[in-house]
């Protein structure tokens, strides 16, 4: 049996805690915690609970260890188009989320959200955000920028032309860094309060972490097209995967990968083809 690894996956509705494992060349996997996200009225608005959220984070990184199942690598995944501005204390400011969807313009970005983009000190994804709370360390993942274009593809640095036009500059967005980076160790403090540590991982956005898994679901698909349709619906049937275990397992993955598990992505896609069949 190899090492377990620790994936927390946030979407709008609600987050999630999955361990898996690597058995005789198949995914395990195990809900470990499972939590709804909560939202706070502030200023009129309805907003999400950016601090429950967190704690509820740990609670589900803690109760690895109350299960005696400690993960030696850890990932999150949260939201691919929601993003943050933190103050010169490192806290967000007055709790707001932004959408990359309001990047498309900039200027106007910029004009609607002045007070918040004075106070800035720092950007960073959501997924990041969560990173930073738990290691103290701010870095940006790429999977999550270079859709919206904040980073060029090829160079993966920042695109100033939009910094500048949100009214920001580049001093104040980190470094960008790929899946399967080291983000780091926990701060001694979580550490004291979840009772253990681990290294946390760059992993993968919630969409490329789907696409992944649908390029398995894609070579089963072209096997089934040679056999009767009655054996290819029900084939079909059998391996539908709710959305949340696709973005686990795609995240998955890459910590496989990582610590030599899986030797490359064509391999992990490989084993995600296994587990469908299995299912």
């Amino acid at each position: 049996m190899g090492g377990l690894y620790l994936v927390a996956d946030i979407n709008e509705k609600e987050g999630c805690h999955y361990l898996g494992r690597l058995e005789d060349g198949k995914i395990k996997l195990e809900e470990v915690y499972r939590f709804e996200i909560k939202q706070i009225q502030k200023n009129g608005n309805e907003m999400w609970d950016l601090k429950y959220i967190f704690e509820q984070i740990k609670a589900g990184i803690a109760n690895c260890r109350k299960i005696g199942k400690l993960p030696v690598l850890v990932s999150i995944a949260a939201c691919d188009d929601l993003f943050v501005l933190l103050d010169q204390d490192n806290k967000v400011i007055d709790d707001m989320i932004f959408n990359l969807d309001e990047l498309k313009n900039p200027e106007t970005f910029k004009n609607e959200y002045l007070p918040y983009i004075k106070q800035a000190k720092c950007f960073l994804m959501l997924a990041d955000y969560f990173c930073f709370l738990l290691t103290g360390r701010m870095q940006c993942n790429c999977t999550y920028l270079i859709p919206g274009g904040l980073v060029t593809k090829d160079t993966l640095n920042w695109n100033e032309e939009i910094i500048e036009k949100m009214g920001l500059n580049k001093s104040q967005f980190p470094p960008v860094s790929r899946p399967g980076n080291v983000i780091g160790n926990l701060t001694l403090e979580i550490t004291d309060e979840i009772g253990y540590d681990f290294i946390l991982m760059e992993t993968l956005s919630r969409q490329t972490a789907a696409s992944i898994f649908k390029s398995a679901e894609n070579s089963i698909g072209k096997e089934n097209e040679n056999i009767q349709d009655t054996d290819q619906t029900q084939q079909t049937d059998r391996i539908s995967i709710p959305d949340e275990l696709k973005i686990i397992i795609g995240c998955l993955c890459i910590l496989f990968i990582i610590s030599h598990e899986l030797k490359d992505m064509d391999a992990a896609i490989e084993t995600i083809r296994k587990y469908l069949l299995s299912q």
